[in-house]
Parts: structure tokens; sequence; C-alpha cells
């Protein structure tokens, strides 16, 4: 969707937490509406990380937004422990985008 999660979550449904990035635009509003109707939240809005470990795109090195999501049900948010972007990671194919990572703690 090339979307950005923003910082406002006009929903009401906890799609956005309190750390989204980004200005409103179509795209964003598209997002948010697929989320709220479907009861997901964007994963990467409820963690505090410096701007390095949040933009997933970086366009020559001057454009730089946080467009690459994990998104997972609203109910399962409190699974994940962490969440970045890993600006090291070593790509198989030549692009733009870089590794979003999450860590889970599952329980059996």
């Amino acid at each position: 969707m090339n979307a950005e999660s923003g910082t406002e979550d006009r929903s009401g449904n906890g799609v956005v937490g309190p750390f989204g990035f980004g200005a409103a635009n179509d795209n964003n509003e598209r997002l948010l509406s697929f989320c709220g109707s479907h009861n997901l939240t964007i994963l990467g809005s409820w963690f505090c990380r410096l701007n390095i470990h949040r933009w997933s795109w970086l366009s020559r090195d001057i454009t730089r937004k946080e467009i690459d999501h994990i998104i997972t049900r609203s109910t399962d948010r409190l699974l994940f422990k962490n969440y970045r972007v890993l600006r090291s990671a070593d790509s198989p194919v030549n692009s733009e985008h870089l590794l979003v990572m999450v860590k889970a703690e599952i329980t059996c």
C-alpha cells in the first residue's frame, strides 16, 4: 500500500499506537480503514524507536519513510516484545527496502 501508519487513529479501534509515524495521505487512510474494519493493528506504531530503526524505505538516502509494516490482530499485539528495521541486513535482491524484524514471546 506504500502507506505510513500516521499519528492519528480516527477509528478509535487501536489501529495506531502512540508512536505512529508519517503524514496523512490517501494511502495512509486506506491502510487505517482496512485495519480498522478487520480488527488489525499496525505493530510498529506501538514501539518507541529511533528513526534509524523506523525507516524501512530509503530512496538514495534522501527520502526516508516507514512504509513496510507488520500487521497483526489487535488481540495479539501484546505478544510482541521488540520491533525494528535492520539497516545492516543483507538482502538477496537489489531493493531500497530494508528488513523489518519483530520478536514475539509465545508461551505454551
